[in-house]
């Protein structure tokens, strides 16, 4: 996010580009001394600490994106980000890791897409959602179109229930 921050800084100024980064964890000082070393206060707004969970719909309700940035290590290779699909419910459209897990259920008809560890392709891939508002808000609404239509909680009762008459 510091390197996105900078690009945005440098390349657009600054304007109408905002990054809201919420939550603990070990690494939450270092990346708060960050945002005042590199003056990038007015662009990264950092709230170290948790919200609880009936507040997130509204807090992130109006993003113009989500990202979701996971490493590319064998854990997150088998693992769906949850973030990701609370932006997807909530028809946020999503820049996320390239990895084999979230190509699993998506492609990029659905979410904006970088390589993991490749800070360059993650700015290109913002820039492209940032000048292009259809096309971003219509992958937003196939990918939740694609969850709802595949994974929602009555397709997933119908499999449960398949998986318990098959026992």
């Amino acid at each position: 996010i510091i390197y996105l921050a900078e690009r945005i800084k440098k390349e657009f100024k600054g304007k109408g580009v905002r990054f809201w980064v919420i939550g603990e964890g070990e690494y939450a000082d270092i990346f708060h001394e960050q945002i005042q070393k590199k003056d990038l206060t007015n662009i990264i707004k950092f709230e170290k600490r948790f919200f609880p969970l009936e507040e997130i719909p509204q807090l992130i309700g109006d993003a113009y994106a989500g990202i979701v940035p996971y490493a590319d290590n064998l854990v997150n290779r088998a693992a769906i980000p949850v973030k990701m699909l609370e932006y997807v419910c909530l028809k946020i459209p999503v820049l996320v890791s390239d990895l084999p897990s979230i190509r699993y259920y998506f492609t990029e008809e659905e979410l904006f897409f970088y390589l993991p560890g490749n800070y360059e392709n993650l700015f290109q891939q913002l820039v492209k959602m940032l000048n292009n508002p259809e096309l971003t808000s219509q992958k937003a609404q196939r990918a939740y179109n694609k969850l709802m239509a595949q994974h929602s909680w009555p397709q997933e009762k119908e499999r449960l229930k398949a998986i318990i008459r098959n026992l």
